[in-house]
């Protein structure tokens, strides 16, 4: 019995131990599984941490990134706007219109001013000669031309065959400074050896655009066309704003002498009830807009006159405005062609105003040219850095060259500030006409520099007819070879010449002499 109680005992106590050893086991296991959830939440916390981190780096590189777009966005607002693509195309398109004056002169001067002409140019500068100016060289200051060595029709025919060719050497930008020039001088001698067939004031405007285009166009002599990129054109800023300063003469010299002269037909806004109908070469367009009742005239001559006396302000103010007063004047030129023929003049005027549209109207145009410029920036200067006995190679010189495309050189410059500052001062004479009804105001040095120059015709008086005529009167002229038979000259553009019902003609930007 001791013995088996001995056993119950050592038995019980077994059983407890490994009661104890459960026990021990199942709390460190409930404490390990704490543990671990513990460490699961833990990390779980970290890694809401870490993503909420995670997302505030995410937000401030944003708006960091925005405040450096805002950074550049006001930087590019802060330039100057650049005029490149309006600057290339307006010289391009000045060689077609120089092309187109003197084809059209071609056609007409050997009737004119030939050998056998109406009045002849020989004829003419044998007066000059035999009157005040005995010599060539005195009188070439006054009367400006290369007639003054010879004026036979060959050399008439070769001056414009020349003068043809220069401007379609300008449109295809081959040796631009040189035509440019021969465009002006030739055009010049035609204007002086034409007399009063070549007074009119698109030629006037023509010649006062080619001598500043002189200066305008890019120092290159490439015989290649097309070869030269407008982004590498350094364009002098004086004479862009000479060019603003001669559309802003232009139109408010205009509106303002058709608001103070003599005639109220601008002032009572009832000019276009007459003008369609009496203007010397109406168009077709002429006809429907003359049969307009009187509101709609009063509206379109009120709507001309705030273009030139209000609107054209707006091309000194900022980017917005000057697009805006490019938009307003070009409509207005635009108005002007299709209701009447005045030869170069209002095509002359679209072109000027074409330079006041900035490069980012054009994106894409923009774009194009500037990703070429930088390729033949790289290209160049891969080809400079390869070895060639330390020495630098042709390569190294054209991308030398290349870069410093951009900036206009120190004697260009200083050139194009003396050219503005003077052509300033000769404005001042117009002006003070202008404003003081043709008396003029300005000093007697200055009025004499501007006489003495206005032979070449740098600065020009520019005007609305000095009345609107109500009634439109026709000369017919007639002509005899006995002085017994007359027979009358048919015109080929005039209005009504062979036919009342014919529509009238669009004649321009051809320059008929004689109608």
């Amino acid at each position: 019995n001791s013995n088996n109680n001995n056993n119950n005992n050592n038995g019980n106590s077994g059983n407890n131990k490994n009661k104890k050893k459960r026990v021990n086991e199942n709390n460190k296991n409930k404490k390990n599984g704490e543990e671990k959830i513990e460490k699961i939440e833990k990390n779980k916390n970290n890694n809401k941490e870490e993503v909420i981190e995670e997302e505030n780096k995410e937000e401030e590189d944003r708006i960091k990134l925005e405040n450096k777009k805002k950074q550049i966005q006001k930087k590019i607002k802060q330039q100057h706007c650049t005029y490149y693509i309006s600057s290339y195309i307006f010289l391009r398109l000045i060689g077609v219109l120089f092309m187109v004056a003197f084809i059209s002169t071609w056609t007409q001067i050997h009737g004119l001013v030939g050998e056998n002409g109406i009045s002849p140019i020989s004829s003419y500068f044998e007066r000059l000669r035999n009157g005040i100016y005995s010599s060539s060289h005195t009188g070439f200051f006054q009367y400006p031309s290369i007639f003054w060595f010879n004026q036979n029709d060959i050399t008439i025919h070769a001056v414009c065959a020349l003068g043809t060719l220069s401007g379609f050497l300008l449109f295809l930008d081959m040796i631009p400074v040189i035509s440019s020039f021969l465009c002006w001088a030739l055009y010049l001698s035609i204007t002086v050896g034409g007399q009063s067939f070549f007074s009119f004031q698109w030629d006037h405007l023509l010649l006062e655009t080619g001598f500043l285009t002189i200066f305008y166009t890019p120092l290159h002599f490439s015989l290649k066309p097309f070869n030269e990129n407008p982004r590498e054109f350094a364009i002098p800023g004086a004479i862009s704003w000479l060019y603003r300063l001669l559309i802003f003469r232009i139109h408010f010299g205009k509106g303002i002498q058709a608001l103070l002269g003599k005639d109220k037909a601008w002032r009572s806004l009832v000019a276009f009830s007459y003008f369609f109908e009496t203007q010397p070469s109406p168009t077709r367009f002429s006809w429907h807009l003359h049969k307009l009742p009187d509101w709609a005239h009063q509206g379109l001559v009120f709507w001309v006159l705030t273009i030139e006396v209000g609107i054209v302000f707006l091309i000194i103010g900022p980017k917005l405005f000057r697009r805006t007063a490019a938009l307003y004047l070009i409509l207005l030129q635009f108005f002007y062609i299709s209701v009447s023929n005045y030869g170069t003049w209002h095509y002359n005027v679209l072109l000027l105003c074409f330079l006041l549209i900035d490069d980012d109207f054009f994106p894409k145009i923009n774009f194009f040219f500037r990703r070429l410029r930088l390729q033949k920036q790289r290209l160049l200067y891969l080809n400079s850095t390869k070895p060639n006995n330390n020495q630098p190679n042709k390569y190294y010189h054209k991308l030398k060259r290349l870069l410093k495309s951009k900036q206009s050189t120190i004697w260009k410059r200083r050139i194009s500030i003396l050219i503005a500052v003077f052509i300033i001062l000769l404005t001042t004479i117009p002006l003070s006409l202008v404003s003081s009804n043709n008396n003029i105001t300005a000093p007697d040095a200055l009025v004499d520099i501007y006489r003495n120059s206005y032979s070449f015709k740098l600065v020009n008086m520019y005007g609305p007819f000095e009345k609107v005529e109500k009634d439109r009167y026709d000369l017919v002229i007639e002509g005899s070879l006995d002085a017994q038979n007359w027979h009358p000259y048919h015109y080929l553009y005039k209005a009504g010449e062979n036919n009342l019902w014919t529509a009238p003609f669009f004649v321009s930007p051809h320059i008929s002499r004689v109608l």
